[in-house]
């Protein structure tokens, strides 16, 4: 058995992927296969147990999973974060976060057939087998060699045999994409298929209709570059614009059940960004996003608010506010950011994870990305699921706590939350991808009267941030709620967007 203190990079890369697999009760006993996994595939081993010990979830004959666990203690692999061992002939991957322990047993069968879907017809010899695992746990090739007691020279010639094989060039190679590889295997395993939709059911409009009857207008408008746009509106046509950039969802329904934009006069404008209700084929790119997302404002402003506007931006909205208001000075009058999101490095340790699992995914595998939103959404097909993943962020907001249960225990607003991040896959994960760009370098530059509206409890992004960000942008303004933490549009929509006026 090979035990070794590998790399801060190749620790990272553990660290990050493990932790995206939840504990979500889709496995069974482990003779069946989930939908969408090859038949012919050798069973991945996976177990995840709580840190009392109990089984949360089984995959495959796991007798390794088991043995590794009583050879290693709970605290050992907490206090590790991640171990990577070779055991029982195979390798064993653990984690351990969010109170619960995640362990991946790969032997030398399952390890090939996970190599041949991304090299088709591969294969490897039980000592070359034997050497890769070595790598992932962190050895060099002279390490490789004193551990086993034979000639460096040896342990060359076989990674030279896994390079030609493989088309992999270097060991940093070699070990990254066998572990994407790996990981994509154990997301395939412990996830659910997607339900298949039909065209209209990933349509805004049906969306609207079924949780805001009545309340909104839905405009597609094809821009200039011919693209088409999904803008939603609401209030009276000839009322004063305010542009609204969503969050990750909408406003709730119930911030519409007084008549305030009309009695107020305003029109609320909401373009949708790509994505967002309705699935697109477009790659994960940050910057096209932004990009795209920009112009898509710029022109919603130019069609409904002739050319100029003041902005309202919620929490996630606030990266593509900043981007019109630098780039496009002209298009808005004044300029409300309501918890404005990415204000510093996170705190918040659950956040923290979750933003650098979707960054370093981004720079490696589509495929896992997609695969990790499935994750998350299906522990937020229940109530308590879903309740579950808002606590492990918002725990120390008391009104954001209080505003998610009131959500979650109605079963309408259960599922029009549900939905909103169903339909919305690829605008939620750019949303979060953004997290790692600093929106706020231009902030200096931005000459438009500003407002901050933020929630002096806000778990996620701390009033100390946003005052430091506010400090940054001439003609700006602060305004703290006391009573209030980072979901203020699911409360005070209204207030936000006087305040800004």
């Amino acid at each position: 058995m090979t035990k070794t203190k590998f790399n801060d990079k190749l620790k990272l890369w553990y660290t990050d992927s493990l932790g995206l697999i939840t504990s979500a009760p889709v496995s069974g006993s482990g003779d069946e296969l989930p939908d969408g996994y090859h038949k012919h595939h050798p069973r991945l081993r996976l177990l995840i147990v709580s840190f009392k010990g109990d089984i949360l979830m089984s995959n495959g004959k796991c007798e390794a999973c088991h043995a590794f666990l009583l050879h290693r203690s709970v605290g050992e692999i907490i206090k590790a974060g991640t171990l990577v061992e070779q055991f029982h002939d195979g390798l064993i991957i653990a984690s351990g976060s969010r109170e619960i322990l995640r362990v991946v047993f790969v032997d030398h069968e399952t390890l090939t057939a996970i190599l041949q879907t991304s090299v088709p017809g591969i294969r490897l010899s039980k000592s070359e087998l034997h050497l890769l695992m070595q790598m992932l746990c962190g050895l060099s090739l002279r390490q490789a060699s004193e551990v086993d007691n034979v000639a460096y020279e040896t342990k060359r010639s076989q990674f030279k045999a896994i390079a030609v094989r493989t088309g992999f060039k270097t060991q940093t190679e070699v070990v990254r994409k066998t572990l994407l590889a790996i990981n994509r295997d154990v997301l395939e395993t412990t996830s659910s298929p997607r339900p298949k939709e039909s065209g209209r059911q990933n349509q805004p409009e049906d969306f609207l209709n079924r949780y805001y009857p009545g309340v909104f207008r839905i405009c597609r408008i094809t821009t200039v570059d011919g693209k088409s746009l999904w803008v939603a509106e609401t209030g009276p046509t000839t009322g004063t614009p305010v542009v609204c950039l969503h969050s990750q969802t909408l406003p709730p329904p119930e911030q519409f059940l007084t008549d305030w934009t009309s009695q107020e006069n305003i029109r609320l404008i909401i373009p949708f960004r790509d994505g967002f209700l309705r699935e697109v084929n477009n790659p994960y790119d940050r910057e096209k996003h932004l990009r795209q997302g920009t112009r898509d404002i710029v022109q919603t402003i130019d069609f409904f608010c002739n050319g100029c506007a003041h902005i309202v931006a919620n929490s996630t909205g606030s990266p593509y506010a900043v981007s019109v208001a630098v780039n496009y000075p002209d298009r808005v009058k004044r300029l409300t950011f309501c918890a404005a999101a990415y204000v510093g490095n996170y705190t918040n340790q659950p956040v923290r994870r979750l933003t650098s699992g979707v960054k370093n995914l981004f720079s490696r595998n589509e495929f896992l990305i997609a695969k990790m939103f499935e994750h998350y959404l299906l522990k937020m097909s229940t109530p308590a699921g879903m309740l579950g993943i808002l606590k492990s962020a918002y725990h120390n907001s008391p009104r954001d706590m209080a505003l998610f249960i009131a959500l979650t225990s109605n079963p309408v607003s259960h599922s029009w939350i549900y939905e909103s991040y169903r339909m919305s896959r690829n605008s939620v994960i750019m949303d979060i991808a953004m997290s790692s760009y600093d929106v706020w370098q231009n902030a200096d530059k931005i000459r438009c009267p500003v407002l901050f509206v933020h929630g002096r409890s806000d778990p996620i992004n701390s009033v100390t941030d946003a005052r430091k960000v506010a400090d940054l942008i001439p003609n700006s303004q602060f305004v703290e709620i006391e009573d209030e933490g980072q979901s203020l549009f699911i409360s005070r929509l209204c207030q936000v967007v006087l305040m800004g006026g």
